[in-house]
Formats: structure tokens, C-alpha cells, sequence
């Protein structure tokens, strides 16, 4: 008998926590190819207010030459933070053209922001920590996406997700 509890208990508590992971995982994102120099990467876009707070909180590994492009509402002082997220990464703060403005480093579950330089950012490429500087990726670099300029992959995502937008989001991508 008392196997059956246990067994019930174990159950149960795998259960429970197999569904936490499908609730905190995060909704699968548009994909690009893309390249900085020689090096071709496939990364996740985040375009919607909501897309762009996820990034990739939750998350427990990221593929090698995989990464985040997270598209911004206007060229800006950018800064982004670790909070619920496990993977070291290093950001490229991007100008409107795709052109490496700064590269930072940032430590996992750390919640203090990490701020460019420039006011210039309207583009941010995260990727694993160290992949800038072991692919000899460096600031001037530019990233271009295959097939496309990295305007109109801001432009046609939006154009897509804008049914899912809520209207609070809607005005705040038209401010």
C-alpha cells in the first residue's frame, strides 16, 4: 500500500513540475539567418513589448552560433538585465544598420542593467558569453540577415504579429 502512495506522490509531483516548465517556457519566436563577418548565425527575433521583456528568461542553454535579435521601439540608450536568466551572455548593442555599436558581458540572474555607451541603438544581438570574441566579432561589424535588410525584418514582423497585439501595445510601437 504503501508503494501505491509513493508511486501516486511521484507521480504527482512529476506532473506538477512538467507543467511549470511548459507555463515558464517561453512561445517560440520568429527564426532568421543571419551573419557578421563570415560567421552565419540563426537567431530568435523579439519585436512586441512582450517579446522583448521575455528575451530569454527561463531558458537552460542556448545552441552554439544561436542567439536573440531584439528589435527596439527607437534608436535609444539601450540596457538590458539578467532577471531569470541562467545563461551567461554577451550583448552587441547595433545601430540602425546592423553596424556593432558596443559589446558587453552579463552574468546570469543578475537584475542590475547593463547600459550602452551610445544613444545610437535601435538593435540588440545576444548571444552565449565569449561567442563575440572566440569568432573574432568585433565593434564595426556589421550583422546582416540573409536575403534581406534588417529594417524589413522589423517591418514584416510587426506587420504579422499586429493582430496579437493588444492595444496598450499597439500605441506604444506607434510612439
Amino acid at each position: 500500500m504503501k508503494n501505491i502512495y509513493a508511486f501516486g506522490f511521484l507521480t504527482f509531483f512529476l506532473v506538477g513540475h512538467l507543467f511549470s516548465q511548459v507555463l515558464s517556457a517561453n512561445p517560440p519566436l520568429k527564426k532568421v539567418k543571419a551573419r557578421v563577418g563570415a560567421i552565419q548565425i540563426l537567431a530568435e527575433v523579439a519585436v512586441t513589448p512582450r517579446e522583448l521583456a521575455q528575451g530569454l528568461m527561463f531558458r537552460d542553454r542556448l545552441l552554439d552560433n544561436s542567439g536573440m535579435i531584439f528589435c527596439l521601439q527607437r534608436e535609444e540608450r539601450a540596457s538590458f538585465w539578467m532577471k531569470n536568466v541562467s545563461i551567461p551572455l554577451s550583448v552587441a548593442y547595433l545601430d540602425r544598420k546592423g553596424i556593432i555599436l558596443e559589446i558587453l558581458e552579463m552574468k546570469p540572474f543578475d537584475e542590475r542593467a547593463v547600459w550602452s555607451q551610445s544613444e545610437k541603438v535601435y538593435y540588440a544581438l545576444e548571444m552565449n558569453q565569449g561567442w563575440f570574441q572566440l569568432n573574432q566579432v568585433k565593434e564595426g561589424m556589421r550583422l546582416v540577415l540573409e536575403g534581406k535588410e534588417l529594417e524589413s525584418l522589423r517591418e514584416n514582423s510587426l506587420k504579422s504579429k499586429n493582430n496579437e497585439f493588444s492595444h496598450r501595445e499597439r500605441k506604444e510601437l506607434k510612439n
